[in-house]
């Protein structure tokens, strides 16, 4: 009973949150913005039809084109043709040009300067930039500098080469109205109060900033993704279960799954780091063997957003599964996420099955899986660490039913005994108060 109050309680607390603004604020998309440069036409200027292309709003007096880098590779080379010594820069706006103003809200690209120079990445309300989220500076040095409404900020010594890409993760907590940015996974600052009030974070700029020598530079992978703070309907993080021992099947409310399949071996392990994961192994592989989770009071949810994260450790490259069901069976491919042995990533769903392009996985690294289902549209976003796999696909069930189950599986044919290690498994469920018995329901209210 002592596990059950305490797993109970950590759901009601990850849950109240998102009861501040459940009922005041609509659900938005969980990838309001994705610019695939892969689908644009080589040789030609990107357009400005935004968020919905998969394109910005404005271009800023800069000249594009979109430019192979290999088969199937494009990206978007952007230059200066020095007409003016004011500052230019492309604007990216997300769907419907709203401005978001809680939960959390991260922008991404991957930037190549062809030279040290002035560039610069503004985080703006939509349509008007009078609002300074974060102001990213390039100096012709090598170095970074930033700023926001509360003026300048300490920034840790980073530096930038000539034709070197760089990852550029900004991200923007509107409830705590912080900021963060990273260059190539490294923290440039974190945890900073911008001072912006009354607004929320709606576009992005990028391009030159005043004075600039007006050196080409390439873009690409231009998104945004906004993760939401719904109700929580499975939160299994683990660290109140007892180690070097296997996971029960109590079900959501201790944060466990309700089956483990025969043959099947489970274990909580230390993570080295003070933490705990949950490692899984078939020990006979001829079928496939996995894990069966469901929501609480075993709901389903078929109207709403849901969105299931996992972080996931693969021992190899292998067949490995995780797949999203309808509660109570098996019927209902939502989505089917594979791996291979050759570390590609194969997407299946009702409506087929595709190979995902952008990304692929290895052996013995720690990945962030996202899956977001928009239950009224019909269509998913997969996001493997911040890498989208799948954008608003539609997943071909039409027949009423909903999202209740998550599958973690080895493969038949897999190597047998290999353990795949999973942590903070978490779903929410935007209309969960609806569809949640009375005793959890009054828990949560």
């Amino acid at each position: 009973m002592r596990g059950f109050c305490k797993r109970w309680t950590q759901l009601i607390c990850a849950a109240a949150l998102a009861l501040s603004t459940l009922n005041a604020v609509a659900a938005e998309p969980f990838l309001p913005l994705y610019a695939n440069i892969n689908s644009k036409t080589v040789g030609a200027p990107i357009g400005i039809g935004g968020a919905a292309l998969g394109e910005p709003t404005t271009l800023g007096n800069l000249t594009t084109v979109v430019t192979q880098a290999a088969p199937g590779r494009r990206f978007v080379r952007v230059s200066n043709d020095l007409s003016s010594t004011t500052a230019r820069r492309l604007r990216w706006q997300l769907l419907d040009n709203v401005n978001v103003t809680q939960g959390v809200l991260t922008w991404s690209i991957d930037f190549t300067p062809t030279a040290r120079d002035s560039y610069s990445i503004l985080v703006r309300e939509a349509t008007t930039s009078a609002s300074s989220f974060v102001t990213l500076s390039f100096t012709g040095a090598g170095s970074f500098g930033a700023s926001d409404q509360n003026g300048v900020i300490t920034v840790a010594p980073l530096t930038y080469a000539a034709n070197a890409r760089l990852h550029v993760v900004l991200r923007m907590d509107l409830d705590a109205a912080t900021s963060d940015v990273l260059i190539n996974g490294e923290v440039l600052y974190a945890g900073r109060a911008h001072g912006v009030v009354g607004v929320g974070v709606g576009s992005l700029w990028i391009g030159y900033a005043a004075n600039s020598g007006g050196n080409a530079f390439a873009l690409d992978n231009v998104q945004a993704i906004h993760e939401q703070r719904h109700p929580v309907v499975l939160d299994a993080d683990l660290e109140d279960r007892p180690l070097n021992m296997p996971i029960g099947v109590g079900g959501a409310a201790l944060g466990e799954p309700i089956l483990a399949d025969v043959g099947l071996a489970t274990e909580v392990v230390s993570d080295g780091a003070g933490g705990r994961v949950l490692k899984y192994a078939s020990t006979d592989t001829a079928t496939a063997r996995g894990l069966t989770w469901q929501w609480l009071s075993n709901i389903e949810a078929r109207t709403g957003q849901v969105v299931v994260g996992l972080d996931v450790r693969f021992p190899q490259r292998d067949q490995y599964i995780f797949a999203l069901r309808e509660s109570g069976s098996n019927a209902h491919d939502f989505l089917s996420l594979r791996t291979q042995d050759d570390g590609g990533l194969r997407v299946f769903d009702n409506n087929g099955n595709l190979l995902a392009q952008e990304a692929s996985y290895v052996g013995g690294r720690t990945y962030r899986l996202r899956m977001a289902f928009d239950m009224d549209s019909g269509t998913y976003d997969v996001l493997f660490d911040d890498v989208v796999l799948v954008a608003a696909r539609a997943h071909g069930i039409t027949n009423g039913r909903g999202i209740g189950r998550l599958l973690t599986m080895v493969s038949n044919g897999a190597a047998i005994n290999m353990s795949v290690n999973i942590d903070n498994l978490q779903v929410e469920v935007s209309d969960a108060l609806e569809l949640l018995s009375p005793v959890f329901r009054n828990g949560f209210e």
